[in-house]
């Protein structure tokens, strides 16, 4: 008599047990739907946008929470340079930059560079000034379908990744980082960096409304 009520008493704990379970389970599932919590892990990529500009002729997509810097022309001898202001032989530029409050937000710049001479790849590359070149990193590439130069050299305090094509009247040249240490989210820029090279385009250029 004894055992069987022993049993019985195991039995209605164990019941009991998962009665209690089972509400618990309930009551973490609707707090969850309630926080608007996802209950398995998302596989949603990051948003991407695409920056077309036909008059530089080219595009390129870049993250959506990135913000578009447009260079503008320099107005006077006095005017504090910024990476907003056009630099000498510069068309065109575009700088792709990570917004929010981070600690060292990404960067991402294309130069459009004026080439009216036609030089070719190799003549137009053996004019810029390789002196701080890394290691000698520089190699044949290729670039939205096209022959274009690679290399990397040392800048302050990072090396920079870049990119060289020309086209009959003009020449690309992309820059990003490819090594700083004082980035702490730099491997998740780096891959940034790199799918945003492998979706450049070069576009045919449009005239300006004003030159028509």
């Amino acid at each position: 008599m004894v055992e069987l009520t022993t049993l019985l008493r195991r039995a209605f704990a164990l019941i009991m047990f998962n009665k209690v379970a089972a509400l618990v389970a309930v009551v973490w599932v609707f707090a969850a739907l309630r926080a608007g919590v996802a209950m398995e892990p998302s596989t949603q990529e990051p948003a991407w946008l695409t920056h077309t500009d036909s008059q530089a002729g080219l595009e390129i997509s870049y993250p959506a929470d990135w913000e578009v810097i447009v260079a503008e022309e320099r107005l006077g001898p006095g005017t504090k340079w910024t990476p907003l202001i056009l630099g000498e032989g510069e068309l065109f530029k575009v700088a792709f930059r990570e917004s929010g409050d981070v600690p060292w937000p990404g960067w991402y710049e294309v130069r459009v560079l004026a080439n009216n001479d036609s030089l070719t790849l190799d003549a137009y590359w053996a004019g810029f000034d390789l002196s701080d070149l890394w290691d000698r990193s520089d190699s044949d590439s290729t670039l939205a379908g096209r022959s274009s130069k690679t290399w990397v050299r040392w800048r302050h305090d990072s090396l920079v990744r870049e990119h060289l094509l020309v086209t009959s009247n003009r020449a690309i040249h992309i820059l990003y980082d490819e090594h700083n240490s004082n980035d702490p989210a730099f491997e998740n820029h780096k891959e940034v960096y790199e799918h945003m090279t492998s979706t450049f385009r070069v576009l045919p250029v449009s005239e300006p409304e004003s030159a028509r």
